[in-house]
């Protein structure tokens, strides 16, 4: 108790001296905002040749239509893409590795430093020559690959440091899941030497702000001890709000912090990520409500504004999206998690914007969009505000909570996890919940079954509704052989509706048939007229 006392009077003394800044709200970021989140390897993996200044610049043009508000650039996962002066970077030899593996990242990473050229540097510039708030986010406990450290192509990724000090991980385990390998942020020898990165980073580059990301891993305790060692990563975010608050001096401006964490305020404490303390206690001007590695259509905004309560006055709750989701836990093997993984096109981000705006979210982050790149540009050009909501077409599956770094033990901890999916159809009538934003005026509606085989589908006969209005027309859906949507559906069907019967919020679908059959995919699928 004494300890959180000290951290939260800490934190008071943070607040006093905060720069003042003259802004039309409260909210660091404003409303509305758009912030793309550049990947840390993304743009280092393709071709050797864009490592020029032009190139860089010609990206952050790509993207200026006047919808991206703010620029993420992630600069670290376990190694930074820079030459640092705390850490290893990407080209930097592995102590004892006979062969190092120079794979695209590490030649991109290190082309650009023998050229003399910072990526970050040229980024914060072009983004703020066209009018986007350039920020640096730090992922604080990458562990990707962690597992086949010492085989796989891209060991290069891995720290000397995490492979010197394996007292520093949260388990002792050695197993197939990355969050196994992840940093004990109770050890103060972690934190101190990831502060470093931190205040490198402000050292480094004049940014609007700096994103603490949470979610690479979302397991950063010892195994077991999260709830009551969250204090030590309560402490983490005092030092790094002292640190943007000392720099802010020295930049004559303002730097915000942001944080990414799990999607509810339940799930975020019980892996010690005390978030809703953290923007009572004044630490953070952001909060971004994610998942680990997909998009969920119902992000539980209303649950953290309830948690952080008067403090939402000055924290924007931002909603994060993924570049693709899945309809329901899935197992191993063949039906592998990312096995029925649908991409967010355009008519998916769009939907899953109305929601989050419906549901009250400050503002958008669009995180791994950038791995499909025509969504990505389409997104900067076009936007996704509510008037394009209303006027686009749009597609509200059914998704699912994903809580777990590695899709395995879904629901074990966390029960309440939005799943509705798989279900197996007869005469007694399936239930399904679905979420909509907006409802549409005049448009073609129809609600679209995708399920896991079609044998059993010719003859059958179907009844639908909803909301209590009944299906106009059915249709099947041609789809090829295990079709790249519904959910790798074996077979689809399309109910109509009328628009009048889609209503704001949870839309009740009901289907009874007198053929048995699974259903795997479900959407309501929205064209204006």
């Amino acid at each position: 108790m004494a300890k959180k006392l000290l951290i939260f009077m800490v934190a008071l003394g943070l607040i006093a001296c905060t720069v003042a800044i003259k802004q039309e709200d409260s909210h660091f970021i404003k409303k509305g905002s758009l912030i793309y989140a550049e990947d840390n390897e993304a743009y280092f993996l393709y071709d050797v040749n864009l490592m020029t200044k032009k190139a860089l610049e010609d990206y952050i043009d790509a993207i200026a239509h006047g919808h991206v508000t703010h620029f993420f650039m992630g600069v670290n996962g376990q190694r930074t893409n820079y030459r640092t002066k705390v850490s290893e970077a990407m080209w930097d030899p592995l102590k004892n590795d006979k062969v190092f593996p120079d794979v695209a990242w590490t030649k991109a990473t290190r082309t650009l430093y023998e050229k003399g050229i910072d990526p970050y540097a040229t980024w914060i510039a072009k983004c703020r020559q066209v009018g986007i708030s350039p920020w640096v986010e730090m992922r604080v406990n990458d562990q990707h690959f962690a597992n086949v450290a010492n085989t796989h192509k891209t060991r290069a990724r891995i720290l000397d440091f995490w492979r010197d000090h394996p007292e520093y991980r949260r388990t002792n385990r050695q197993g197939r899941k990355w969050s196994d390998y992840a940093f004990d942020y109770s050890q103060k020898a972690v934190r101190d030497y990831k502060l470093a990165l931190v205040r490198e980073f402000l050292e480094f580059w004049d940014v609007d702000g700096v994103s603490i990301d949470w979610m690479r891993t979302t397991l950063n305790l010892p195994e077991g001890k999260e709830v009551e060692n969250a204090h030590f990563i309560t402490e983490f975010m005092v030092e790094v709000k002292k640190m943007a608050d000392e720099w802010s001096k020295k930049r004559g401006h303002k730097i915000g912090v942001a944080v990414r964490v799990p999607i509810c305020p339940k799930i975020s404490r019980q892996v010690g990520l005390n978030a809703d303390e953290w923007a009572k206690m004044g630490l953070i001007d952001v909060l971004i409500t994610s998942q680990s590695y997909q998009t969920h259509f119902d992000m539980r905004i209303e649950e953290w504004r309830e948690a952080i309560g008067d403090a939402q006055k000055n924290v924007s709750i931002i909603a994060a999206t993924d570049h693709g989701f899945n309809p329901y836990p899935c197992g191993e093997l063949w039906d592998a998690p990312r096995g029925r993984r649908t991409s967010m096109s355009m008519p998916y981000s769009l939907a899953w914007a109305d929601n989050c705006y419906a549901d009250g979210a400050d503002g958008l982050y669009i995180y791994n969009m950038m791995y499909s790149r025509d969504v990505w540009y389409k997104i900067a050009e076009e936007g996704l505000s509510k008037n394009k909501i209303r006027r686009s077409t749009r597609c509200y599956p059914i998704s699912y909570i994903d809580n777990d770094i590695l899709f395995g033990d879904v629901g074990k901890d966390f029960p309440d996890t939005d799943t509705q999916l798989p279900r197996i159809t007869g005469k007694d009538p399936v239930e399904l919940k679905i979420k909509v934003g907006t409802p549409p005026r005049k448009a073609d509606v129809s609600v679209i079954l995708g399920f896991e085989k079609a044998d059993n589908l010719a003859d059958a006969k179907f009844t639908a509704t909803l909301n209590g209005v009944e299906s106009t027309s059915y249709t099947h859906i041609f789809l090829r052989e295990w079709a790249d949507w519904y959910g790798k559906a074996g077979a689809a069907l399309a109910f109509k509706f009328p628009a009048e019967a889609v209503k704001k919020g949870y839309n009740t679908f009901k289907i009874s048939t007198d053929a048995k059959t699974k259903i795997i995919y479900t959407e309501l699928k929205v064209k204006p007229q």
